[in-house]
């Protein structure tokens, strides 16, 4: 017999019949992966009203409260764009500045000096 999946129209199938196994799954527990990319982190960002107003539709940014402070607007995203944040932070050094958590500003600091290192031989 076929072992590949296979798919059916819906309008040729004339039955169908239960099984009678158990679903043992049914309200089981899932384990979270370790770096689960849908996993939603909490960023604060000191960013610049310009450079705010042209992105604050973005879908990574639907979460995020803003308070108005001297020289900027203070954001806490609420997103799953973890790469997105990212890029926002190393495309736009000028005008957005990582606040929060620790280890996504050691990221950055990271991947700053690994372009350092690359790019800026002596």
């Amino acid at each position: 017999m076929r072992k590949a999946k296979r798919t059916f129209r819906l309008d040729r199938i004339v039955s169908l019949t239960c099984l009678c196994d158990k679903n043992r799954y049914m309200n089981s527990q899932l384990s979270l992966p370790e770096n689960d990319k849908f996993k939603w982190h909490t960023y604060e960002l000191i960013i610049d009203p310009a450079l705010y107003r042209i992105i604050k539709d973005d879908v990574y940014l639907q979460h995020t409260e803003t308070k108005s402070i001297e020289g900027g607007l203070h954001l806490t995203v609420n997103t799953p764009y973890k790469n997105e944040i990212r890029q926002l932070v190393l495309n736009h050094p000028e005008h957005v500045t990582a606040l929060k958590p620790d280890e996504f500003i050691q990221e950055i600091k990271e991947l700053s000096q690994a372009i350092s290192k690359k790019y800026l031989k002596p």
